[in-house]
C-alpha cells in the first residue's frame, strides 16, 4: 500500500492535484443531472464544481490530515486517505454549488475578499470599522416587525420564510419544507439596496405538490432562486411566478 510523509503543505502540492481530479470525477453525474443550469443566475452554460464557502477543498483535506498528524508531519495510507476526503465531501449538494464561469468567478471572488477582510480585522485591531453591505440588511425578526407595524399583521417567524438578497449573486434564494405548503404562510423578499419588502402571502394547498413543481436539492425541500428586479418574482428554475401571491411593497 503507497504511503506519504510529509508535512500537510507537501500534501497538498504533490497529493492535491490528483484529490482535484478525483473529486470532478465524482461530481461529474450530479453536475450532469442539471442540465446546465446555474444555480445562481439559472442560465445555461457549461458548469463548473463550486465548492461551497467554509468547504473548499483544502480545509476537508486538512481536516482527513488531522487523524494522522504529529507536531511536523502526516504519515498516510494514501488510498484510505483519498477515501475519507471523498467522504468529506457528501452529501455532494451539501458541499458544491454547479454554476457557470462567470458566477463562479463571483462566487470565489466573493470569498477571497472576505477572506482578506478578515486577515485585516486581525492585524488591525481597528476600534471603528466601515459598515459592510452586510450591516444594511434586515434581520428576519426586523422585517416581520416592520410588516406587522406597517400592514397591522401579527405574523411571526415561525409562519414566514425571509430572504434577503444573495451576497453572490443578484437572487433571493430560499428553501422551505414541503410540508410548508400544506398551511398558510407569509414569505418577505428584502431589497436592502432600495429599502422595500416585498410582502408575499401563499394559502394553503394553493401550491399542492412542490415536490414536482420547485426543484428538490434536498430531501423534502424545494429550492426557489427569484432574480432582484423580476417583475413577475419567477423561479429560474421550473418558471413559477409569485407575483400572484404579492400583497404589498413596503418602503422602510
Amino acid at each position: 500500500m503507497a504511503r506519504f510523509i510529509g508535512s500537510p503543505e507537501d500534501y497538498e502540492k504533490y497529493i492535491g492535484p490528483r484529490i482535484r481530479n478525483i473529486i470532478n470525477i465524482f461530481t461529474k453525474s450530479e453536475r450532469q443531472k442539471q442540465r446546465g443550469i446555474c444555480d445562481f443566475c439559472g442560465k445555461k452554460a457549461e458548469l463548473q464544481s463550486a465548492h461551497k464557502h467554509g468547504k473548499d477543498r483544502k480545509t476537508l483535506i486538512r481536516g482527513a490530515l488531522k487523524e494522522y498528524s504529529n507536531e511536523t508531519y502526516v504519515d498516510v495510507n494514501i488510498e484510505k486517505c483519498e477515501n475519507e476526503i471523498i467522504k468529506l465531501h457528501t452529501p455532494i449538494n451539501h458541499v458544491f454549488y454547479f454554476l457557470c464561469m462567470k458566477c463562479h468567478r463571483e462566487y470565489d471572488s466573493e470569498n477571497k475578499s472576505k477572506a482578506i477582510k478578515d486577515v485585516n480585522k486581525t492585524r488591525t485591531n481597528k476600534k471603528i470599522q466601515k459598515p459592510s453591505e452586510n450591516d444594511n440588511k434586515l434581520s428576519k425578526e426586523n422585517a416581520i416587525r416592520i410588516i406587522n407595524k406597517k400592514l397591522s399583521l401579527s405574523i411571526d417567524g415561525s409562519n414566514t420564510i425571509f430572504s434577503n438578497i444573495n451576497n453572490a449573486v443578484q437572487v433571493w434564494w430560499f428553501e422551505p419544507p414541503n410540508d410548508r405548503f400544506k398551511n398558510n404562510f407569509h414569505l418577505i423578499l428584502n431589497d436592502h439596496y432600495k429599502k422595500k419588502l416585498y410582502y408575499f402571502f401563499i394559502k394553503n394547498n394553493s401550491i399542492t405538490e412542490p415536490e414536482n413543481t420547485f426543484r428538490q436539492k434536498t430531501v423534502n425541500k424545494s429550492q426557489i432562486i427569484i432574480n432582484v428586479g423580476d417583475d413577475n418574482f419567477q423561479d429560474v428554475k421550473c418558471g413559477f411566478k409569485f407575483k400572484k401571491y404579492l400583497k404589498d411593497v413596503i418602503d422602510y
